[in-house]
């Protein structure tokens, strides 16, 4: 069974079918929750293709924007700066849901 991150991972993700319909529940829900304009995050996600792009393209790296790698290992809080992002274990976000949200992004995104 592959592990929620590392290098495999991040090179292809969990080799399962992602359901874009799922992909933006879990975006909206999950995702805007806290990235939402005047929500707990400073980093804002709306819908627009933009930040699709940008997100699609971060999705196999190893840096902070790859879901990958921010969805189970979450950020460390800066100094001054508003709440930091949590760690999602399977517990809380599945293989299934993070394949979900990819396909939404790709589909978004292009």
């Amino acid at each position: 069974k592959p592990k929620l991150s590392g290098p495999g991972v991040r090179l292809k993700g969990f080799n399962k079918k992602g359901d874009a319909a799922n992909g933006k529940l879990v975006y909206d829900l999950s995702c805007r929750h806290c990235h939402r304009a005047n929500g707990c995050s400073s980093v804002v996600l709306d819908d627009s293709k933009l930040v699709h792009q940008q997100l699609k393209r971060n999705l196999f790296k190893a840096n902070r924007w790859s879901l990958y790698e921010i969805i189970p290992h979450g950020t460390k809080p800066h100094e001054g700066a508003k709440p930091y992002m949590p760690m999602y274990p399977k517990e809380r976000l599945s293989e299934q849901q993070v394949e979900d949200l990819r396909a939404y992004i790709t589909l978004r995104a292009n």
